[in-house]
């Protein structure tokens, strides 16, 4: 999907990497990942991917 319009568009994605492997079933919702990473987050980096349409 491409954004509408002309111009810059900035896409953010956060990766983190875990102390171990997650419980929550395929296609738990943003807040209960959140959560449930609480307490086991040993590092973390952001992805920004810049998309101009002219």
């Amino acid at each position: 999907m491409h954004p509408k319009g002309a111009g810059i568009h900035h896409y953010h994605s956060t990766l983190y990497a875990l102390d171990g492997k997650s419980t929550l079933n395929p296609g738990a919702i943003k807040n209960k990942l959140l959560t449930a990473m609480k307490g086991k987050i040993i590092a973390q980096t952001e992805l920004v991917v810049v998309y101009e349409r002219k």
